[in-house]
């Protein structure tokens, strides 16, 4: 039942929610997780992300649809982090907290030496499949600045002599 707060959905426009969910939800969950360091703080975002899509006016584009839920997942997540170091509740110890997950792995562990950016547009492209321009679009950088960060993360990791073979195969 709808409310004043939250008006009632179309069938239709339901059912391509739960489509999006379902294509998009599993990897913006943990793209959010990983830069907010919580799970349930991840649902969240991208429970506000979902929120802000159907509210968007004109829907975005279908190829255009995962770049769109990256960025404002991502900006709902740094507004997110931004409260919490403000509110002084961040613990950053979240099940998906890069530390958590270094283990022994030297690749995890030679990532989380990259800086912040270039650790992000690894993650779009290896991790969720992204291209330069959807990287460039959710981080607000132009393409051939996607490229440098790529070429510059990529030639600090294939400096670690542990690495080069693991490196050579992406």
């Amino acid at each position: 039942m709808a409310t004043p707060s939250t008006p009632a959905i179309p069938d239709e426009k339901r059912e391509w929610l739960r489509g999006v969910l379902q294509r998009h939800g599993p990897a913006l969950r943990r793209y959010a997780a990983r830069l907010t360091g919580d799970v349930t703080l991840a649902d969240a975002v991208v429970q506000t992300t979902l929120r802000k899509l159907t509210a968007a006016v004109p829907q975005p584009a279908e190829d255009k649809l995962a770049e769109w839920l990256f960025r404002v997942g991502r900006n709902s997540a740094v507004d997110s982090n931004r409260g919490r170091r403000n509110s002084g509740s961040a613990t950053g110890d979240g099940d998906d907290a890069p530390a958590s997950k270094a283990g022994g792995d030297p690749l995890l562990t030679a990532l989380n030496k990259l800086n912040q950016v270039q650790q992000e547009v690894l993650r779009l492209k290896f991790q969720h499949g992204m291209n330069y321009r959807e990287i460039g679009g959710i981080l607000n950088l132009t393409v051939p600045n996607v490229g440098i960060l790529i070429h510059g993360a990529m030639k600090q990791l294939r400096s670690n002599p542990q690495l080069r073979e693991q490196i050579a195969r992406l």
